[in-house]
């Protein structure tokens, strides 16, 4: 998929879910769409910091609550009982 066709996806998906579209919900979302496995929300947040320096731990935290309470985003519970993100909200595995 190119970056453009992915950007009008990701816009699109958090237009249909009526979140506002936040550059920090995008950044999120738009990295848990292409990320493979399953990030932890600090791993997310490491990431998006690469990109958005001033975007803090909280941000993050929020805009994945915000994320996957529209259901855009599932948390998936590890072996090792730490909470990871992935954007595949299908059953699967």
């Amino acid at each position: 998929m190119k970056k453009n066709e992915a950007r009008t996806k990701v816009e699109a998906r958090l237009r249909e879910a009526e979140l506002r579209l936040t550059p920090q919900r995008f950044a999120v979302l738009e990295l848990l769409t292409r990320a493979g496995g399953h990030p932890t929300a600090d791993e997310v947040a490491a990431e998006i910091n690469r990109r958005f320096p001033r975007a803090s731990r909280a941000t993050v935290y929020n805009a994945l609550k915000a994320l996957r309470d529209a259901g855009l985003v599932r948390e998936v519970l590890s072996q090792q009982a730490v909470t990871r993100y992935e954007s595949n909200v299908e059953a699967h595995h």
